[in-house]
């Protein structure tokens, strides 16, 4: 139910005492308080209306009994009122004796209006006590409420019910009250809720809550006891009235909303709030000083402004607080609360402390109600029509509305019907389907609908008890599964949810398999598909809430990882994305490597691989996207650096190829410095190395495809000059070849002029040098093709001067030869043409002597050549060994210049019975003397050349061809710096050097090497 303001004003059952009629002084209020009276008479018609009118009564006509006078509880108990009082003769003709209500009406609270009345004419007639008692029973312990509703009410010394009063007002307040504001809301509740600041219901609330206040003030049995409720109460009255102060006026009066100036000014409230005022100022001056009844002259003098024949208007409508017609027929409670207004301001008066007005006189307009003496109040003109009092039947226990011609019907909203006919007419009987009519909402006109146990219909609870109703949300409570309780649940075409239809008819339920039937997609019938956390289905969130439907990419939204929230997302074939197997079935994901599986080929089923530049992985972009894939060529493109980029190539083995490692695994790379590491040969592991004319560097062709390699001679080729394509050959140390040092680096090349620099000697770092065919000395060893300067052993046995176009000459006065043409330098064997006409022996260093012929030939310079001997000069016999002379001088040779050596090559023999086995000896004689140095052996079975490289008295053997072939020219071996030649018979060399002795026979002179020094 509802809680609302005007329930706390007509549902107090306050309890008045009679005391001897006293009459209040009448002043002048500005209107016809009685002619007000009569219309508010005139124009009451319902429960609320007669119970606030007969308050007004006893106010305006016999105030000693109301609970603003000084003492209206003498002896803190209920006065005995005569009930012809106008005021409760007037009431008594509503209240019924023999209902559980006073009247079938409305609200709750309504009725207990009446209860005042009801009370005091229940001290003369007990019937109308119990009546009371009855309809305060309902109030507190059978009316269906909502929480925090107030059934305010105060029961003959119940000190805790009076507590309860206080506590009731303040749960409305707790309700009713925001921060924002000091005024209450109006309707706070499943029913007709309006939020809005009414000026009538916050007259209701703080006018109801004033009458409480004095009744706690002045019964004995609380006024000591509940102090603190005292203080309650002013404080919670000033809030409204602060509030209501603050608010904007229409045409003098407070709009029907004080919060919404769209509304017109009216009398109801403007009326009632400044009755509060007054009675306020009176109750605690201190608390509501002079700004109050300031404030409430002022609505008072306007409100006189609003009257027309007793009829004050604009009103609020009564019956609609949401009509924004102004009323001005006369509103029956705003005629009310013009007569609380006038009683208010008249006992402010009369209290001293409100000023009199100018003049006391009160003007009737009309004859009717008025100023008259109370003991003769019955024999005033009323104009209220006499009713009998309705006593009614004696009311069994009800029984069907339809039976003994009862003609049951509820009056209104009432609980229970009533009979409106036969013996039981006005008794309460029990509701039929006739009696209900057709179904109506279950949270309507107080029905409070519920079911009862496993049916079909709910029934109302409150109004209109038994009857059956349309169910809502609030009788169905929480919904149930559609399978249980008989519910049946189904979908009435397109909507939220299913409703039973066989219990709970109109309930809606919780969808079930059986309910949904077969999924359909998300998006349909509006459906609205989505997730409700990680679950197998979407659920419709629209139409057909909880049944589950088919995902779409509108109910699955973002793609999530197909590992997230039980997705066991999987390739349902060759497709673009992965779907979820497990939760959200059908929704595309991202897959990740559990959904992928093993890389495969970039190129297969459609993946289109491509590489993702943030972290160098190459992954599907078309189908299985978001898989990663093993790259080819099409996914690598084009080779980049291997150092670009986090490649970090390298070399797999002895491959053409470097591949990437980190970044573009798997995809060739051109291979820099870094790939390729340390130069090795061109020629090793495949790597086919050639070079490359535009830098002159050798780089690998094959395996190792970029590299720079170490040339080799494969790579090389053929020498070429050095001062060819930037080649820029030079020697590295004493080598025979010169090598490039910068295009083609490392090759052999061919040396010129520019490489070899000037000639050295040819016997130096071992040039070795010799004369090519063009008679020009040139190192054969070491420098290969270089020009030397020509030695002895560049030049070997020398020739006759006038051979091989040498055109030999004698050095200035020297006793050498040389050549001047081709072998330039080398020594020759002087002929006719080189020693010229003979010359004295004793000319130029000639030095003559004869030689062993006897001819006179220059011993000095010019060695060999014939000169004129001096007549008287006889040359000595010469002295030579006994048996080993030299050979006789040749003309062929050069003279041999003692001492020298014959260097005999000799066989030994080692024989027995088995044959003899050879070996070889050298010797060495010196030919003048006769003396042999050293003998040298080779050993057994070794062969004749081991004995090249021989050391015989510390001079080494150094062979330059076969020693034993005969007649070699000089220059097949050398001695201890001498120039050898090999025995030769023309030559007139001896047999053997000398004779060896012991058993050991000298071999051939063939083996015999000749040594002299005049060649080195």
């Amino acid at each position: 139910m509802m809680s609302s303001f005007r329930q706390i004003a007509t549902s107090l059952i306050t309890i008045f005492l009679i005391n001897p009629p006293v009459l209040a002084a009448d002043v002048d209020a500005g209107y016809d308080v009685f002619a007000v009276a009569q219309v508010m008479i005139n124009l009451s018609s319902h429960s609320w209306e007669w119970g606030t009118a007969a308050e007004a009564l006893l106010e305006l006509y016999d105030p000693e009994l109301s609970v603003f006078s000084s003492n209206p509880f003498p002896s803190g108990k209920i006065p005995n009122a005569d009930p012809r009082t106008f005021a409760l003769a007037y009431a008594k003709q509503f209240i019924h004796t023999n209902g559980q209500v006073f009247v079938g009406d409305s609200a709750v609270g309504d009725p207990a209006s009446l209860g005042v009345s009801a009370i005091l004419i229940g001290q003369s007639d007990r019937a109308y006590l119990d009546a009371s008692n009855r309809q305060a029973d309902y109030i507190l312990n059978q009316a269906p409420k909502w929480s925090n509703v107030a059934y305010l009410a105060v029961q003959q010394g119940n000190l805790s019910l009076m507590a309860e009063t206080v506590t009731q007002c303040g749960l409305q307040r707790a309700v009713l009250k925001t921060s924002q504001f000091n005024n209450w809301r109006h309707i706070i509740g499943p029913q007709s809720q309006d939020t809005g600041l009414w000026s009538t219901g916050n007259g209701w609330a703080s006018y109801g809550m004033v009458r409480v206040l004095h009744t706690l003030q002045k019964w004995s049995g609380s006024s000591s006891s509940m102090t603190s409720q005292i203080g309650q109460l002013k404080g919670w009255i000033k809030e409204i009235l602060d509030g209501a102060m603050l608010s904007g006026l229409d045409n003098g009066l407070l709009r029907n909303y004080l919060n919404d100036d769209s509304w017109f000014g009216e009398t109801s409230g403007t009326a009632l709030l400044s009755a509060v005022a007054y009675r306020m100022a009176v109750n605690d001056p201190g608390m509501f000083p002079k700004k109050y009844i300031t404030w409430a002259d002022t609505n008072r003098k306007a409100l006189a402004q609003h009257q027309n024949g007793g009829v004050f208007a604009p009103a609020v409508n009564p019956y609609s607080w949401l009509d924004r017609t102004k009323y001005t027929k006369g509103s029956p409670e705003g005629q009310a609360f013009m007569v609380n207004l006038y009683t208010a301001y008249r006992d402010c008066v009369g209290a001293g402390v409100c000023a009199a007005p100018p003049s006391s006189a009160t003007t009737i307009s009309k004859g009717g109600i008025g100023p008259i003496e109370v003991l003769t109040v019955l024999d005033a003109a009323i104009t209220f029509s006499a009713m009998p009092v309705p006593t009614g039947a004696t009311c069994r226990s009800p029984a069907s509305c339809d039976s003994n011609g009862c003609k049951g019907a509820f009056d209104g909203l009432a609980k229970h019907p009533i009979c409106q006919a036969g013996e039981q007419k006005g008794c309460q009987c029990t509701a039929t389907a006739n009696t209900c009519g057709p179904h109506q909402s279950c949270d309507l006109n107080g029905c409070a609908g519920a079911f009862n146990g496993l049916s079909k219909f709910a029934q109302c609870t409150g109004n209109f008890e038994g009857c059956e109703c349309t169910a809502t949300a609030n009788t169905c409570g929480p919904h149930q599964s559609c399978d249980l309780n008989g519910c049946a649940g189904a979908f009435n075409g397109l909507s939220k949810f299913a409703q039973c239809t066989g219990n709970f008819e109109g309930c809606e339920c919780t969808a079930t398999s059986n309910t949904c039937g077969p999924r359909q997609s998300c998006d349909l019938n509006g459906c609205d598909g989505a997730y409700g956390g990680s679950q197998r289905f979407a659920k419709c969130t629209g139409n057909f809430v909880g049944c589950d439907c088919s995902s779409t990419s509108n109910t699955c939204g973002p793609r999530q990882s197909c590992d997230l929230n039980g997705c066991a997302g999987a390739y349902d074939g060759i497709r673009a994305f992965a779907q979820c197997t497990n939760n959200f079935i059908g929704c595309e994901c991202n897959a990740t490597p559990n959904t992928c599986g093993p890389p495969q080929s970039c190129d297969l089923n459609g993946c289109v691989g491509a590489f993702d530049l943030s972290d160098g992985k190459a992954y599907c972009t078309h189908n299985f996207l978001g898989c990663q894939c093993t790259p080819t060529p099409n996914t690598c493109g084009p080779r980049q650096s291997c150092d670009l980029n986090h490649c970090d190539g390298a070399f797999k083995g002895s491959v053409p190829f470097a591949q990437c490692t980190n970044f573009f695994k798997g995809c060739e790379c051109t291979a820099t410095s870094k790939t390729c590491g340390a130069k090795q040969s061109c020629g090793l592991n495949g790597c086919a190395g050639a070079f490359d004319l535009s830098n002159g560097k050798a780089f690998c062709t094959q395996n190792f495809r970029g590299c720079e390699c170490q040339s080799n001679p494969g790579t090389c080729g053929a020498p070429q000059s050095c001062d060819l394509n930037h080649c820029d050959g030079a020697f590295q140390g004493s080598a025979p070849m010169a090598q490039c040092t910068n295009f083609f680096k490392g090759c052999e090349c061919t040396a010129t002029s520019k490489t070899c620099g000037a000639k050295q000697s040819c016997d130096l770092n071992g040039c070795a040098g010799g004369f090519d065919s063009s008679g020009v000395a040139r190192c054969q060893g070491n420098f290969l093709g270089c020009q030397c300067a020509a030695t002895s052993h560049t030049c070997g046995t020398a020739q006759h001067c006038d051979l091989n176009g040498c055109k030999g000459s004698f050095d200035s006065s020297s006793n050498t030869a040389r050549c001047r043409g081709n072998f330039p330098g080398c020594v020759c064997i002087p002929v006719a043409s080189t020693c010229g006409t003979a010359q004295s022996c004793d000319l130029n260093g000639c030095n003559g002597g004869f030689n062993s012929q006897g001819n006179a030939v220059c011993m000095g310079n010019f060695y060999g050549c014939p000169c004129i001997p001096n007549p008287i000069w006889i040359p000595p016999p010469p002295s030579l060994p006994p048996s080993e002379d030299p050979p006789p001088s040749s003309p062929s040779l050069p003279p041999l210049e003692n001492p020298w050596y014959c260097l005999g090559i000799y066989e030994r023999d080692d024989c027995n019975n088995l044959g003899c086995t050879r070996s070889y000896a050298l010797g060495a004689r010196n030919m003048n003397t006769g003396i042999a140095h050293t003998v040298h052996e080779t050993g057994v079975g070794h062969p004749i050349s081991d004995l090249c490289g021989a050391t015989i008295d510390g001079a080494t053997i150094e062979c330059h061809g076969d020693i034993s072939a005969e007649c070699a020219p000089p220059g097949i071996a050398t001695y201890n710096s001498r120039t050898c030649r090999s025995y030769c018979h023309s030559l007139g060399d001896p047999v053997e050097c000398w004779n060896i002795g012991n058993g050991v026979f000298g071999f051939r002179m063939s083996m015999s090497l000749v040594c002299d020094r005049a060649l080195s």
